[in-house]
């Protein structure tokens, strides 16, 4: 029993543990001053928008890891209660089923029904595609988010630039003291450019990171219920 709660969890406390390191890393940049220099430097703001995203996306994650991981529990459980049996009672499975709530509660009623049909084998395979599709629901929307830092922090690299180059063209003589106040604006955007790209890229990495483990964990829960389908017809 521990075994098997350990297991049915071990995605979300993976996640946990990576925001954890996260949160111990986040509170040495801004105790270092580091977070407020990419901050202050950022002329064009994305960095904050970055941020946010990345803040949204983690949060989105867990709780998505969190209902997952609470499907496996009663999946991993019939599992090994099925590896156990010699031989198999559908009515076993409905009452399961029926104790059951979320994705896999319908896929297993489907499985409950002793019928050998074309029909109800059409049946069985259109709850299988139904079960994929919502184990991924919103995943691709995920990944998008991880996409849409990487084209941020690109995109605050073009700004940088142009605000570099716009401070050499607005330049009317070329003085030292006006040579000071180009160099001072071009600084000003090439802190906008590498502060964004630098912010984009790593933020879009521990993001993607956070959305693997996602990913496996729906995989996790697909191939369960699909091996719990192959141990119905293997058993009876």
């Amino acid at each position: 029993m521990v075994e098997s709660y350990r297991n049915s969890h071990q995605f979300f406390l993976m996640w946990l543990i990576a925001i954890g390191v996260m949160q111990f890393l986040i509170f040495l940049g801004f105790d270092n001053g580091y977070l407020a220099v990419v901050f202050k430097n950022d002329q064009s703001h994305i960095t904050k928008i970055i941020a946010s995203i990345f803040l949204f996306g983690s949060m989105h994650c867990g709780l998505r890891l969190k209902q997952l991981c609470l499907e496996l529990n009663p999946v991993i459980s019939l599992e090994e209660k099925l590896l156990g049996l010699d031989l198999y009672v559908r009515k076993d499975l409905y009452d399961f089923s029926a104790t059951t709530k979320g994705i896999s509660s319908d896929y297993l009623k489907k499985l409950s029904i002793d019928d050998t049909s074309q029909s109800h084998s059409s049946s069985i395979n259109s709850a299988t595609e139904v079960l994929i599709a919502q184990a991924k629901k919103g995943h691709e929307s995920a990944w998008f988010l991880v996409d849409l830092l990487i084209k941020l922090g690109l995109l605050g690299t073009i700004i940088g630039f142009i605000l570099m180059l716009s401070s050499v063209s607005q330049a009317d003589t070329l003085d030292i003291q006006a040579m000071q106040i180009v160099l001072k604006d071009m600084s000003g955007g090439m802190g906008t450019a590498l502060y964004t790209t630098l912010l984009g890229l790593s933020t879009s990495l521990l993001l993607s990171g956070q959305y693997l483990l996602m990913d496996k964990c729906a995989d996790d829960l697909i191939e369960r219920l699909l091996n719990i389908a192959s141990l119905v017809s293997n058993k009876e």
